[in-house]
């Protein structure tokens, strides 16, 4: 039985996955430098994405879209701008007319228009430039051992028959071991290189490496959500579902509303005697 063909399709089923653009979720917004606000930042973000704001910006300065943004958002949080290498008058401006737009998806507009980023420290927001940030990695260990587990094709006994106008058994040569998917550890680290945040690989505190079928990936939050992105196409790791818990429904008996007791009619007797 050969096997090439199967490789061959779903490498190519592989790489049109990887060519879908994904959805856009604000992953690089926020960007936390330190480990202790990665849960307060998700929050942050979620609460962003609930304010809709129409903006009308206009060669808007840094400290402009900073003040703006504070208060959007009801000044619920500080936003500051800072910068080791330049002044905020020299930083870059924006010129934006958005109507009905998150307040995350205008951060993450501005971003991309100024080259600026947001981060977000101990509970406030500060807009730097890029070159600045540096982003909190970690580690998280991918468990694909099943996707690139190599599996000889079945050799069938030998059983003494011979097939018509053939001379010997039925015969068969074992052949050399195959990833299920057509894809090795090492081909699978290659396109996780370049395919999730493919410039990300060669800075300081980010890593791949791969042992025994699981995968040690260092990354920023950004980073690990293109990765398992990239598996989850493959069919490498399961895809996270959302489970909604519902209440249970509980019926309620009609409480009838109480019966008022009805007067009792009383008739005056006539008196025993009577006028003449």
């Amino acid at each position: 039985m050969n096997r090439t063909p199967i490789a061959l399709l779903l490498s190519s089923v592989a790489v049109s996955l990887l060519a879908t653009p994904t959805s856009a979720q604000n992953d690089d917004l926020l960007v936390v430098e330190k480990r202790k606000d990665l849960a307060a930042r998700t929050r942050m973000v979620n609460q962003l994405r609930k304010i809709r704001v129409t903006v009308n910006f206009e060669d808007a300065t840094a400290r402009e879209i900073a003040s703006y943004i504070q208060f959007a958002s009801g000044k619920s949080v500080n936003v500051i701008v800072s910068s080791k290498t330049m002044k905020p008058d020299d930083m870059p401006k924006t010129t934006l007319a958005l109507k009905s737009i998150s307040l995350a998806n205008l951060m993450s507009v501005i971003e991309q228009q100024t080259g600026l980023r947001f981060t977000f420290n101990s509970g406030m927001i500060f807009l730097k430039p890029k070159d600045e940030v540096k982003g909190f990695a970690y580690l998280r260990m991918y468990d694909v051992r099943a996707a690139v587990f190599a599996a000889t094709e079945f050799i069938p006994p030998k059983l003494g028959l011979r097939p018509p106008d053939s001379e010997g058994d039925f015969a068969a040569t074992e052949g050399e071991p195959k990833p299920i998917n057509g894809y090795d550890i090492d081909r699978l680290v290659e396109l996780i290189r370049n395919n999730a945040v493919s410039e990300t690989w060669d800075t300081e505190g980010v890593s791949l490496d791969a042992l025994n079928g699981i995968l040690l990936v260092r990354q920023t939050v950004k980073g690990h959500r293109a990765v398992r992105e990239i598996l989850v196409k493959m069919g490498a790791v399961p895809a996270k579902r959302r489970i909604v818990l519902r209440r249970p429904q509980v019926r309620r008996k009609a409480v009838k509303p109480p019966v008022e007791p009805t007067p009792k009619a009383t008739s005056k007797k006539a008196g025993k005697g009577s006028k003449k």
